[in-house]
């Protein structure tokens, strides 16, 4: 995703998914992401270790 300006510190993420698609393609485990600043060479980590899934974890 490029952004016209910077966004300043990343303190957040918002992630999320609507469930779509086979069951067994519908849940996924996100590990983290890295959101690099090219212009900086930046890097800011979230780690999630988390599941997107109805039938795993939180049931979301």
């Amino acid at each position: 995703m490029a952004v016209p300006s910077w966004l300043g510190p990343l303190n957040y993420l918002r992630i999320g998914h609507d469930n779509s698609g086979d069951s067994s393609d519908a849940s996924w485990f996100l590990k983290y992401i890295i959101v690099y600043d090219l212009q900086t060479m930046e890097k800011t980590y979230f780690i999630c270790q988390q599941w997107f899934a109805v039938e795993k974890d939180d049931e979301k």
